[in-house]
């Protein structure tokens, strides 16, 4: 790669130079010495694309320097501490680029801004257009330390001919008084097959002629210089001309990404599409012939009710932007997702000249909510099978005794034995046994219906509804329970997806407990809030997992019970609760004979 050579006697200065190439991803060279220079040029000349030279060296004082690297062809740009119009004259004359005070920092930057400029000159082409053939070598002279390779062209027509032969000239610099074909008509032909930025045109003018730069300006040119000129109008006119071309060319490749890549859509005030992306006419199926001029109707899914669309438009034509999940029909009639955001855009009158659109195809993540939601729902129905088999079994008890209660007071009737006092505390026993089913029952109920909206709930209460409803499972393992949760611990939450994922969590233990055999079970249940994040930890004394097994748990379908004994969806199924539809985080981690279970929740 090509470097830089910075020959400069001060350390600090040489070496700023050096920190400001590398950000602009050029590599520099230092040499303190005129000697240390001459050492690296002997040895690789073609290193060095081009110099920054320190007039006054301990060795070379009086610019002996410039005279050598220049007779190498190396274009230089020359320092001094020291300015006057002798010693202007004296480094201009020479073939250097430009000459620059070093004495602050303005000037420093300015420096790596034209070698930065000039790195991208390499390789690019410049025609010189102009029917004085000094006029041509001055203006070849100075392109050529900028580093272009010069093509050059007697008049107009001449100019034509090399643009044919040579269609990658990026700069062309033209006179505006030549035979044959002149300098207006010149421009006026090029801009019929280029834009401004495909290739630039700079109009040269006479000193005073107003309307020759202006007449150059209006067919098209780029900028213009006056005749004579110094290097540093030369080199100024030619760097912002450039610049404007490379800036351009940026936005036009950024353009052309976020064409190819960002779904994206423009209609005007009456909803008539007026621009699409490639990436949109891609999601679609649809052509750009199909879609301009038409409504996005064209995409509607019947899915989708007038109604919605209406209040839709009600919403952005009020100057209000609008951002949602819409369900679109591709040309084939298949249909997609999008998450798409409507900007309405307005004049300087605050008035709206067209909308924007930009979507976001979330066909494959509404896919799988919709797989997720199965298998909670088919989560939410095993775990009523199985508890529903405990609450039977558990049922069977009470019911017995209420059955035997009732034989009893029918026997002491038929005997005229029984009182009106033994009458009352049997009634009241049956009836709380009653209410303690319907209660279970209720809770049930509750616990699989759809949560519409999410509700601030004493989680103390929640949690002893979930034991009530578990009641048969845990007092089958003979589970003791350790709830720490304040009183007035309140949870903005989908009650019953959260009630859902505590269930499966507890049942993760039980079945932990029996595998294990543990004597005496134990769930400490713990909640707190930690700045504006709700913290609830399960703890439990089952002897925990594999440490190669914590970082699967939550993964769906793993299992570390047999096929036969295990689905591997409980866990998975309560970190899609908790991340997808709570919007919180779940962890896990091995303590002390058992496991702990984190979930995070944001306010």
């Amino acid at each position: 790669m090509r470097n830089v050579l910075i020959v400069e006697n001060s350390k600090s200065l040489a070496k700023m130079l050096e920190v400001k190439l590398k950000r602009k991803y050029l590599n520099s060279t230092i040499a303190l010495t005129m000697q240390k220079a001459v050492d690296l040029i002997e040895k690789d000349r073609d290193k060095f694309f081009i110099a920054i030279l320190d007039l006054n060296l301990p060795d070379a004082p009086n610019g002996e320097i410039v005279d050598y690297i220049l007779s190498k062809k190396i274009p230089s740009i020359v320092l001094s501490g020291n300015f006057n119009d002798d010693l202007y004259d004296l480094i201009t004359n020479k073939s250097v680029i430009d000459f620059v005070i070093k004495n602050r920092e303005e000037d420093i930057n300015y420096i790596i801004k034209v070698i930065d400029n000039i790195s991208k000159y390499i390789d690019k082409k410049a025609l010189v257009v102009d029917d004085s053939t000094l006029s041509r070598e001055i203006i070849k002279m100075h392109l050529k330390l900028l580093l272009f390779d010069v093509y050059e062209a007697k008049d107009g027509k001449e100019a034509l001919e090399i643009l044919k032969k040579v269609p990658d000239i990026n700069l062309i610099l033209t006179d505006y008084n030549m035979p044959m074909m002149d300098g207006f008509e010149l421009t006026l032909q090029i801009r019929k097959k280029y834009k401004k930025f495909e290739k630039v045109i700079i109009g040269e003018t006479a000193h005073g002629s107003k309307d020759v730069s202006a007449k150059f300006l209006k067919y098209g040119a780029n900028g213009y210089i006056t005749k004579p000129f110094t290097k540093e109008e030369f080199n100024y006119t030619i760097h912002n001309a450039m610049e404007y071309v490379q800036q351009i060319n940026q936005i036009e490749e950024q353009l052309e990404l976020i064409d190819k890549n960002i779904n994206c859509s423009k209609t005007d005030i009456y909803g008539n599409i007026i621009y699409v992306s490639e990436a949109f006419l891609k999601e679609s199926g649809f052509s750009k012939f199909e879609l301009i001029g038409k409504t996005h109707s064209i995409l509607r899914h019947p899915d989708i009710s007038s109604k919605f669309y209406k209040n839709l438009w009600a919403k952005i034509n009020s100057g209000e932007s609008w951002e949602g999940e819409i369900k679109n029909r591709k040309k084939d009639g298949s249909s997609y997702w999008a998450q798409v955001k409507i900007e309405p855009i307005f004049n300087k009158n605050r008035e709206i000249i067209f909308f924007n659109a930009i979507r976001r195809d979330i066909t494959s993540q509404k896919d799988k909510e919709r797989q997720e939601k199965i298998l909670i729902q088919q989560a939410k129905m095993s775990a009523m099978g199985e508890m529903l088999s405990l609450v039977s079994h558990h049922w069977r008890q009470p019911l017995s005794r209420v059955s035997l209660m009732l034989e009893n007071i029918e026997d002491e009737l038929e005997d005229e034995n029984l009182k009106s006092d033994d009458i009352t505390k049997n009634i009241e026993y049956i009836m709380e046994q009653i209410q303690d089913m319907s209660k279970t029952i209720s809770y049930f109920t509750r616990y699989f219906k759809s949560d519409d909206r999410k509700d601030i709930i004493n989680l103390n209460e929640i949690i002893q509804e979930i034991l009530s409803i578990m009641k048969p499972s845990f007092e089958n393992f003979k589970v003791k329970f350790n709830i720490s949760i304040d009183l007035d611990y309140k949870i903005k939450i989908f009650k019953n997806e959260f009630t859902q994922a505590i269930i499966n969590i507890l049942k993760n233990s039980f079945e932990a407990f029996r595998i294990q055999s543990i004597k005496e079970p134990k769930i400490k249940i713990n909640a707190y809030i930690d700045k504006d994040i709700q913290i609830i930890d399960i703890i439990d004394n089952a002897g925990g997992i594999e440490d190669k097994n914590t970082a699967k748990v939550f993964e769906p379908y793993f299992s570390t019970k047999s096929n036969l004994n295990g689905t591997g969806l409980g866990l998975y199924i309560s970190k899609v609760i908790i991340e997808n539809n709570l919007k919180g985080k779940i962890y896990l981690e091995n303590i002390e004979n058992g496991l702990k279970i984190t979930i995070r929740i944001p306010i």
